[in-house]
């Protein structure tokens, strides 16, 4: 989806548009707009001026709201017109992370088309994308994000890897995708943008 109109002040007395709520959290328009899955809202909100990238006081940014949420139109909508990819909350957790933990493919697909999205971000003790959806047995995310060049043997500050975190969950799918790619079987990671690539099932 792109924007076909630039960003501007349709009425030049609307000054709340991107100020945060007085009290909470310091949310504006377009965050609850995006948290509640308005996306004409949105659309209206962002041709008015509101900042796409104006998060809350806890670094929950409208973008993440729409991974989140898994509203990948949103997404798409909120990314062309310069959503950072890669902002994180106060966890930092970033969009594609919780895309990952959620198993949402279309709005991580959605993500990783957009730009400089970095696959292998980390929080914490450095999680990334790739081991949280390996955790979480969603197999079709963890093809779509080695596709897109995630480090498939990653290990974090613990030294555990996503396919340690796959088989200590369980996921036999995750296992058996890993096992094809150390294969160079068919299944192995291809260009995302590949309309050939085959998506294993996501149960485990």
């Amino acid at each position: 989806m792109t924007l076909n109109f630039k960003p501007k002040i349709l009425n030049p007395k609307l000054k709340s548009i991107n100020h945060p709520s007085p009290k909470g959290l310091g949310t504006t328009a377009l965050l609850i707009a995006t948290g509640c899955g308005h996306t004409a809202v949105v659309r209206l909100l962002i041709q008015a001026g509101a900042l796409v990238n104006k998060a809350n006081s806890r670094r929950v940014s409208p973008l993440y709201n729409a991974a989140t949420e898994n509203h990948a139109s949103m997404a798409g909508m909120l990314l062309d017109a310069a959503a950072n990819a890669n902002y994180g909350d106060e966890d930092g957790s970033t969009p594609l992370m919780m895309a990952a933990q959620e198993g949402y493919e279309a709005v991580l697909a959605t993500l990783l088309r957009a730009g400089p999205c970095e696959v292998d971000k980390t929080k914490g003790v450095g999680t990334t994308a790739l081991s949280i959806a390996a955790a979480n047995g969603h197999a079709a995310v963890v093809a779509r994000l080695l596709q897109a060049g995630a480090a498939v043997d990653k290990a974090d500050g613990e030294g555990a890897t996503p396919l340690m975190e796959a088989a200590r969950a369980g996921h036999r799918a995750v296992v058996q995708y890993y096992c094809k790619v150390g294969e160079g079987a068919p299944g192995a990671p291809r260009p995302v943008e590949s309309r050939h690539a085959k998506m294993p099932s996501s149960e485990s």
